[in-house]
């Protein structure tokens, strides 16, 4: 830190040219670092093909709540809930939020469905990003896969 007041370093007022502290530009940067290195298995998915498909769902999740009318809830802010299996595509969907600039509330899709619905009617999603559809949760149901 040198010379550099550390309060002005916690404020953002002495950051060098194109750093950008958010998670997921600092997992993109990583991620592109590591390129063709294989990120998942088995399926043997590298971390370009892994940034390229979170990148991918952001943008669909981003389109699909404008289509919806939605970019935040009453708070301002936007939350996805995210209701699935442990699996590639459940850390695509993270890695997505993030990217689209939403925090996620993850639901265990072994939780009895009042008890779901009772979370989703508390946090107010904007968005129920999940592995199947079956019950109506007070959210737009979105089944990106």
């Amino acid at each position: 830190m040198g010379s550099i007041p550390a309060l002005s370093i916690l404020r953002g007022e002495h950051r060098p040219p194109g750093f950008d502290p958010t998670l997921h530009r600092l997992l993109e940067s990583r991620l592109a670092s590591w390129g063709a290195r294989t990120a998942l298995l088995p399926a043997r998915t590298s971390f370009a093909q892994l940034d390229a498909a979170a990148s991918r769902l952001a943008r669909g999740i981003c389109r699909r709540g404008r289509n919806l009318g939605v970019e935040a809830n009453k708070d301002g802010d936007c939350l996805l809930a995210v209701s699935m299996e442990p699996s590639d595509r459940l850390l695509v969907t993270l890695l997505a939020a993030w990217k689209a600039g939403a925090a996620y509330l993850p639901l265990d899709p072994s939780f009895p469905a009042s008890r779901v619905r009772h979370i989703v009617q508390e946090a107010r999603p904007v968005l129920l990003i999940a592995d199947t559809g079956e019950e109506p949760l007070h959210a737009p149901i979105v089944q990106l896969f």
